[in-house]
């Protein structure tokens, strides 16, 4: 990618990121305790092998979120004055503890007023992350105005409080000529001189900013509230009013702006809105969704978002910790409480998804690159990853745990991940190797490629278990992941067998007819043991729904794993097994050729030779006359029951009782005639 376009797509994700911050702060308010929070829909966690974790068997958070009570010294060690500020450290703003203190003593009326001000701030958010860059730039243009409007009445008011005395000292002791005291009060002027300087560049900012319309008498105007507070400070002044008049002066320019500016947001937005209805009436609200999700960026935004939340907590943990606190007995416990903070809200979850589903991809793509594989679509993979952990920490309720809880279910979510993520790997070499083993590629070396990832995907899922079993007791959640990695190796062994078989026929001169059955054998044992480890996964699920933790996502996630994987999958294997049967029971009333017949033509269906191939092949006869091999014809039996050349129904479907009656009457009335 062009260096210049990475980087102007760079800008657009980090304008779009403070968005996702508004959601952020958000959710870390009362939103919950109104009902709208997704873990309002699931249970109070009852695992009793979270009890060595925490101490207690009640798992739910209890408010407020950052506190130092949620975090048991026993997961997360002493916490020293860094890791207490990371814990206690928000992003929250007198406006939302305002809120709060609504929700708290307002009663109905403030829930309602909270509510309303609270699905405005959501809609407000999302309304801003979808909007155009050009529209995103002014809007940022108009609140880095702002931003130094107060920059310039914070240093003012400061330097008014700091200089007021000294500088007149400097006006004195000149007209004096008292060197001495000027000499002193040298550090004073350039404090002052610094301050001047600082608002002659805070001024040309905002005119930039605001550089339209250009009206030479405001310009001039709103420049001189930026510098002049800087002179009156060597003014003998205890109450200096100048710096707020100033502040005064550009607050109202800037309500001017927005004032001015109303009609042309307003149009913007009603724009927008008619764009939107006319691309889903045209189009549907599938193509728009993509659409603007891949102009968007999505998944990039959150993961920059996570990844800027998370730094915000190591700067604080750096910015007070002593350099001493620099050690493995703190950075492991920072490294887990950065963890747990970042999935605490919807937008952290949604953003440290993004990190999976980005992990999955680029490890997913780089063992396409191995297998000598191009252009090989790998989109899938990341999403999928992504998905699988929002449902698994909507599942499990991830953000209303308590810390020492919620560090553990993170883990072990990651790891029922890894084993999913093992059985992508699994579906991207087993059809290169297949291919690889039917074709008889000479090319060694990409057989060694293939076998060589089998070999480490069953070297870490064995060890991966061992290791589990070794450090962990026996629980719902360890047998889920040993089910999943039983599943993992069974499917490894079966595409071996079948790398065999493969690799056996094409060594042989003479055509294998058993060929077929064995492989279908073979693939029969892989689908029933598949089959048992779901009904084995369904049994367990079942468990932790009834005597664990329930929940609807929970529920509905174990119903469609029912219906899909087991119902369905039984059902297509059913239906296999008895196409194959009939098959053969169908060919067996064909006639065969005697093999001392001479027959100088080939299969339609293998275009090979009837003979040549083999002088124990089975040619079968069609009552069409036509002549296939009858490994062939089966195979092809088993999709329909017409001839491959003339298309004929070999086996006219039988006739019901009425049908026949008529045919009898049609047959008996000439003769009546």
């Amino acid at each position: 990618m062009d260096i210049k376009l990475a980087l102007i797509n760079l800008f657009d994700i980090l304008l779009r990121v403070p968005s996702l911050f508004l959601l952020d702060e958000i959710f870390q308010s009362n939103l919950s305790d109104l009902g709208l929070y997704p873990s309002s829909l699931l249970p109070l966690h009852k695992e009793a092998d979270f009890d060595f974790v925490t101490g207690e068997s009640n798992h739910t958070l209890v408010k407020p979120y950052s506190s130092k009570d949620n975090y048991d010294p026993i997961a997360f060690g002493n916490l020293t004055l860094g890791l207490s500020n990371v814990i206690e450290y928000g992003i929250s703003t007198p406006f939302f503890s305002y809120l709060d203190w609504i929700f708290i003593n307002g009663g109905v009326l403030g829930i309602l007023l909270q509510l309303f001000l609270l699905l405005s701030g959501i809609l407000f958010s999302l309304f801003t992350l979808t909007l155009w860059t050009k529209h995103m730039v002014k809007m940022y243009s108009f609140l880095f105005s702002v931003f130094l409007i107060n920059v310039s009445y914070r240093c003012n008011h400061q330097a008014s409080i700091n200089l007021g005395q000294a500088s007149i000292m400097p006006l004195r002791s000149l007209l004096n000529l008292d060197l001495v005291t000027v000499f002193e009060s040298i550090p004073a002027v350039f404090y002052v001189l610094w301050n001047i300087a600082s608002q002659a560049v805070l001024a040309s900012g905002y005119l930039f900013v605001h550089s339209k319309p250009s009206i030479p008498m405001l310009q001039g105007m709103l420049a001189l509230s930026f510098i002049i507070p800087s002179f009156t400070v060597m003014l003998p002044l205890a109450n200096n009013p100048v710096p707020m008049w100033g502040l005064i002066l550009l607050s109202a320019h800037a309500v001017f702006v927005i004032c001015f500016k109303l009609p042309k947001v307003y149009a913007e937005v009603k724009d927008r809105i008619c764009y939107v209805v006319a691309v889903v009436r045209v189009e549907g609200v599938m193509t728009f969704v993509e659409t603007e999700w891949l102009r968007l960026s999505i998944p990039s935004i959150f993961r920059a978002f996570w990844f800027i939340r998370s730094g915000i907590y190591f700067y604080v943990y750096a910015a007070s910790a002593a350099h001493q606190e620099w050690d493995a007995e703190n950075l492991i416990p920072l490294a887990k409480i950065i963890l747990v903070r970042g999935c605490e809200t919807l937008p952290s979850i949604l953003g440290m998804s993004a990190i999976f589903a980005w992990i999955s991809s680029k490890t997913y793509g780089m063992c396409q690159k191995f297998l000598l594989i191009p252009n090989e679509e790998v989109a899938h993979v990341g999403p999928v990853s992504g998905v699988l952990f929002i449902i698994l920490a909507f599942q499990n309720g991830l953000s209303t745990l308590k810390p020492a809880a919620r560090i553990v279910r993170l883990l072990r979510n990651v790891f029922l991940l890894i084993a999913c993520f093992l059985h992508f790997i699994h579906n991207a070499v087993d059809p290169v190797l297949m291919s690889l083993a039917a074709s008889a590629n000479p090319d060694y070396s990409r057989h060694m490629r293939a076998l060589s990832i089998y070999a480490v995907l069953t070297f870490v899922t064995l060890s991966g278990l061992s290791l589990l079993w070794s450090t962990h007791l026996m629980s719902t959640w360890l047998l889920a992941v040993s089910g999943f990695s039983i599943e993992v190796v069974s499917k490894v062994v079966i595409s071996l067998t079948l790398y065999a078989l493969f690799l056996a026929d094409a060594k042989f001169n003479d055509f294998w007819d058993k060929l077929d059955d064995y492989v279908y054998c073979v693939r029969c044992v892989g689908r029933a043991l598949e089959f048992l480890v779901g009904l084995f996964l369904l049994c367990n699920s079942a468990f932790i729904l009834v005597f664990e933790s329930g929940g609807a996502i929970r529920a509905v996630l174990v119903g469609l794993h029912a219906y899909f994987n087991l119902w369905c999958e039984a059902r297509v294997g059913w239906n296999t097994f008895t196409r194959r049967r009939t098959a053969v029971h169908k060919i067996a009333t064909l006639d065969t050729v005697s093999s001392s017949v001479q027959i100088d033509d080939v299969c339609a269906i293998c275009f090979n030779d009837l003979r040549s191939a083999s002088p124990n092949v089975t040619v079968k006869v069609t009552p069409c006359r036509h002549y296939f091999h009858d490994v062939c014809l089966r195979k092809w039996l088993y999709i329909q029951d017409r001839c491959p050349m003339c298309h004929q129904t070999l086996w006219p479907p039988a006739k019901t009782t009425s049908e026949a009656q008529i045919a009898e009457e049609e047959e008996i009335a000439p003769h009546q005639e």
